[in-house]
C-alpha cells in the first residue's frame, strides 16, 4: 500500500498579461512544483527504500495566443529524464489550436488523450490519489482533434485520433479513436467519452468513461454532508468489482451477495460514524 501525503505544493507564476485586443499576441508562463512524503508499505511492513520525502513534479507551462484564431500550449516536466530514443517523453503536451470558424476549431501536436473523467482533466500535480487505470497509461500522445463549441460556451464536442496510450516501443503506430463531450448543464458538469483504443497491434478495447461533477453554490450543503458522503464514497469504493473478482478467484462465488450486502451496510455505518464525529468536532471547534 502506498500512502502519499502532500506536504508541500508550491507554484511560481510569471505571466505576461493578455492585451486588450483579441488579435494581440499573448504569453503565459507558469512554473509548478510539488514535494511529498511517501509512506510505502508492503503488507504491514514499511518499505524504507521507497519511503521518505520526494520531489514528484517540477513543471514548466507556456501558453498563449498568436492572434484571435491561433493559440498554443506547451508543458514540460523538468525533472523527468529524457530518453534519446524518445525526446518527447518529458513533454506532456505541445500543440497548436486553430479556430477557423466561430464554433469550430482544430488542434494538432502532442495532446491529452480525450478520456472522460476528472483526474485526466487535472494537472497531475493536483492528483494525489489517482485510479489504477490513470496510473498505468500514458495519457499524453501525438494526435489531431476537431471540436465544436456551442454558442453559449457550455458544451464542447470533440473527436480525436491519437497514438494509443498503450503504444509499445516496437509498435508506435497503434492508434486511439476518441469522442468527447465537456458540458455544463446547470449544477452538473460532464466529461464523457467513448473510446476505441488499440492495445496490441490490430486488437482494440472499447469503453465509455463518464466523469460528472456537481457544483453547489446555494449553501444547502455543509461540512457535515461532505463528511457523510465522503465516508460513504470511500467505504463503497470498488463496491461491485472488488467482491466479484476476489471471491471468484478464491472459488467462493456463492458468497458474493453476502459480501456485497456487508459492504453496503459498512457504508451506512461509515456515514453514521462520520456524522457523529463531525458533530463532536463542531462542538469543540
Amino acid at each position: 500500500m502506498k500512502t502519499c501525503i502532500a506536504l508541500l505544493a508550491s507554484m511560481l507564476c510569471v505571466a505576461t498579461p493578455t492585451l486588450a485586443d483579441d488579435d494581440s499576441p499573448s504569453i503565459n508562463i507558469d512554473l509548478h512544483s510539488r514535494v511529498s512524503y511517501l509512506n510505502n508499505r508492503i503488507g504491514n511492513e514499511i518499505n524504507h527504500a521507497n519511503s521518505g520525502y520526494k520531489g514528484e513534479y517540477f513543471l514548466l507551462s507556456v501558453s498563449g495566443q498568436i492572434n484571435d484564431k491561433i493559440s498554443y500550449a506547451w508543458r514540460q516536466r523538468l525533472n523527468k529524464k529524457i530518453d534519446n530514443n524518445s525526446m518527447f517523453d518529458a513533454t506532456d503536451w505541445l500543440y497548436v489550436d486553430y479556430k477557423f470558424a466561430p464554433n469550430w476549431s482544430v488542434a494538432a501536436g502532442k495532446q491529452v488523450v480525450l478520456i472522460g473523467g476528472y483526474e485526466y482533466d487535472r494537472n497531475p500535480i493536483d492528483v494525489n490519489v489517482p485510479s489504477e487505470y490513470w496510473n498505468n497509461i500514458a495519457p499524453f500522445q501525438f494526435g489531431a482533434s476537431a471540436s465544436y463549441t456551442t454558442n453559449d460556451g457550455n458544451h464542447r464536442f470533440s473527436g480525436q485520433i491519437s497514438q494509443s496510450p498503450y503504444k509499445m516501443p516496437m509498435h508506435r503506430d497503434m492508434l486511439s479513436y476518441n469522442l468527447f463531450w465537456a458540458g455544463k448543464c446547470g449544477m452538473l458538469s460532464t466529461l464523457w467519452s467513448v473510446n476505441m483504443v488499440e492495445t496490441t497491434p490490430y486488437h482494440y478495447i472499447s469503453y465509455i468513461s463518464l466523469g460528472n461533477r456537481i457544483d453547489i453554490n446555494n449553501g444547502w450543503i455543509d461540512g457535515n454532508a461532505i463528511a457523510v458522503f465522503t465516508a460513504i464514497g470511500m467505504c463503497w469504493s470498488g463496491f461491485l468489482s472488488t467482491h466479484t473478482a476476489m471471491l471468484d478467484s478464491l472459488g467462493y462465488r456463492d458468497l458474493t451477495p453476502k459480501a456485497i450486502s456487508a459492504h453496503f451496510c459498512g457504508g451506512l455505518v461509515a456515514a453514521i460514524c462520520a456524522h457523529w464525529m463531525y458533530f463532536l468536532y463542531a462542538m469543540v471547534a
